[in-house]
């Protein structure tokens, strides 16, 4: 029986139209959609019901429905006896899915300032992300956890898109983005004396 589910569970979400939202109550079915920033609309089942997967990208959107393909193909061959579960675990090589790499350096003098420092790089990440996704139409995936050493953090954005052409763009977004850095650190005693570093690579490492 719990095979059944998690193959149905597979088979319904990597066949769903994702302009229609996900929702359990009927008030969560009126949900309208926005189109230009909603990519995979889950809807909360409390009222005022909202999209609870508002940080989803367009790239992570791709990857989430691209790896819900992959699940529902693996769970028919699980059905059919021709595969086990642990295909679906396999681990994945991020390095090989982007052409190049946006790599977030962020150090501070003060090894307690680390912690407070990764709160922001992590909090403002996606804004970055989505910035560079619809100012340039470039696919960008963030790299799930980030790096935290004792006196600096390292995050990841992996970048698809034609050099030549957005370079210059993307080296000034990523520079916009430094300014907020340090302006949150000019505002906060426990951020203050960090630097952010932003390289186009690549390679990630």
């Amino acid at each position: 029986m719990t095979r059944q589910i998690a193959c149905q569970f597979f088979q319904i979400l990597s066949q769903h139209d994702w302009t229609q939202p996900i929702a359990l109550t009927e008030a969560g079915k009126q949900y309208q959609v926005k189109k230009s920033r909603e990519w995979l609309p889950v809807i909360t089942s409390i009222e005022p019901c909202q999209n609870s997967t508002r940080n989803v990208t367009r790239s992570t959107a791709a990857v989430v429905r691209s790896e819900l393909n992959r699940g529902a193909e693996i769970a028919r061959q699980v059905l059919a006896e021709n595969a086990d579960w642990a295909a679906l675990f396999e681990p994945v090589d991020l390095s090989v899915r982007s052409q190049n790499f946006l790599v977030l350096t962020a150090s501070s003098e003060v090894v307690d300032n680390i912690t407070e420092c990764a709160g922001w790089i992590e909090g403002n990440l996606i804004g970055l992300a989505i910035n560079l996704e619809h100012k340039l139409n470039i696919d960008v995936i963030p790299w799930p956890e980030i790096q935290i050493e004792s006196y600096r953090i390292i995050a990841v954005l992996g970048v698809n898109c034609n050099l030549e052409e957005n370079a210059g763009a993307i080296e000034q977004i990523s520079n916009e983005f430094i300014d907020r850095f340090h302006t949150a650190n000019n505002l906060s005693n426990n951020l203050s004396n960090n630097i952010l570093k932003v390289e186009l690579r690549d390679r990630a490492v």
